[in-house]
C-alpha cells in the first residue's frame, strides 16, 4: 500500500524562475526566499565561468548572465548555477526547511524547464559539489530520496533519481555497507524504464490457464500490480472501470489485435484473498497471480508501492512507469 508520513514542500517560485528564465529583465514577483544580493540587479553581469559570492544564511538565486538571451541557455544556466551562492557548510541552514527545503523543491521543479540530459549534469554536479561534507551529502541525499523515490511524492521521477544513486555509488565519503543500499535502488531503478522494453513475466489465470505479459496483442496494455484490501488499490480500479474512454478502447478490438488491454497481477501468495477480491473486477480485464512469486522474488519490477501501474506500448515498450492513474485516464482522452 502507498503511504507516507513524509511531508513535501510544494514549489512558492515558479513566477520568479519563469521570469529568470524567460527574460532578463528585473524580477517583480515576490518570494519568501531571497533572490539577489542587496545592492544587485539581475541586469549585472557575471562570468557564466565564475562562483558567484555565498550568501550566509540564506539561499540566494544566482544572478544570470544578461548576455544569455535564450530562454534555454538561461534555463541551462540556471541549474548548473542554482547551489553556487548556498553555505553548505552551514548545518543549522541545512535544518530549516523553509529556506534549503524550499529551495531543494523549486530546483526539482525548475530541472523540468532543461534536457533531461541536462537536469542529470546539473544533479552530479551540485552532488560532486558537496561530497567534502558529509553532513550536507547526507542531508540532500535523504531529500533527493524523499522528493524523488518515495512513491507517494509529488515530484516522483526516477529518471532524475538515477543520476544521484549513479553519483552516490561512486561517492568517496560513503562506506561499501552505505552504498550497497543505493546500489539496490539503482538496480531497481533501471529496471523497466520509460523507452525501456517491459521485462516479460508468467501469469496465472483462475482457471489455471498461463499466459505471458508478451503474449497480450494489443496496441495497448495497462499492467496493474495490486492487492485484496488496498484502499487506494480499489480507488483506482473503480477509476479505470468508470472511465468512458478506457472503456471504450477495452471494447475496440480489430481481427488482428485489440486496441487496449488491462491485466491486473496479485504478486503476493494469499490466493484465498485474491478470491474474494476477483468478483469485483470486470471480466474484460486479464486478472491474474504469480504463482511461482517470480516477480518479487526476482525483483522483475520494482514493487516497493501497490498500487504500480505501467503503460506499454505495441511492443511491450514503456510509456509511463509508476504512473498515477490520472495520468492514465488523461492519456486515453
Amino acid at each position: 500500500m502507498r503511504y507516507s508520513n513524509s511531508k513535501f514542500i510544494k514549489m512558492k517560485h515558479i513566477c520568479v524562475y519563469i521570469t529568470l528564465i524567460m527574460s532578463f529583465t528585473s524580477i517583480s514577483c515576490q518570494s519568501q526566499i531571497q533572490k539577489q544580493e542587496p545592492g544587485k540587479t539581475n541586469e549585472d553581469t557575471v562570468d557564466a565561468t565564475q562562483t558567484q559570492a555565498i550568501v550566509p544564511d540564506t539561499f540566494v538565486l544566482p544572478v544570470i548572465p544578461a548576455s544569455i538571451t535564450n530562454a534555454e541557455k538561461r534555463a541551462e544556466f540556471l541549474t548548473m548555477h542554482y547551489w553556487d551562492r548556498f553555505d553548505f557548510t552551514d548545518n543549522d541552514l541545512l535544518l530549516r526547511p523553509e529556506i534549503t527545503e524550499q529551495a531543494f523543491a523549486d530546483f526539482i521543479n525548475i530541472l523540468s524547464y532543461v534536457s533531461n540530459d541536462w537536469a542529470t549534469k546539473s544533479i552530479k554536479h551540485m552532488l560532486q559539489k558537496i561530497e567534502s561534507n558529509s553532513n550536507s551529502y547526507s542531508h540532500f541525499l535523504q531529500l533527493y530520496e524523499k522528493y524523488l523515490y518515495e512513491p507517494n511524492s509529488p515530484f516522483l521521477n526516477e529518471e532524475y533519481y538515477i543520476p544521484v544513486l549513479e553519483t552516490t555509488v561512486n561517492s568517496k565519503i560513503l562506506t561499501d555497507t552505505s552504498k550497497s543500499r543505493y546500489l539496490f535502488q539503482l538496480d531497481l531503478a533501471k529496471k523497466n524504464r520509460v523507452g525501456q522494453i517491459a521485462n516479460n513475466f508468467t501469469f496465472t489465470l483462475l482457471s489455471g490457464k498461463k499466459g505471458t505479459l508478451y503474449d497480450i496483442n494489443s496496441k495497448y496494455t495497462i499492467l496493474m500490480f495490486i492487492n485484496p484490501g488496498c484502499r487506494m488499490c480499489a480507488e483506482v480500479v473503480d477509476a479505470l472501470k468508470s472511465s468512458n474512454e478506457v472503456n471504450t478502447a477495452l471494447a475496440k478490438k480489430s481481427a488482428l489485435k485489440s486496441e487496449l488491454s488491462i491485466i491486473t497481477v496479485y504478486p503476493d501468495d494469499d490466493l484465498n484473498e485474491w478470491l474474494k477480491y476477483l468478483p469485483d473486477m470486470p471480466s474484460l480485464w486479464i486478472n491474474s497471480y504469480d504463482a511461482e512469486r517470480k516477480i518479487t522474488n526476482d525483483t522483475i519490477y520494482d514493487l516497493k508501492a501497490i498500487p504500480t501501474i505501467y503503460l506499454l506500448d505495441n511492443d511491450k515498450r514503456v510509456i509511463f512507469k509508476d504512473a498515477k492513474v490520472e495520468r492514465i485516464l488523461e492519456f486515453f482522452r
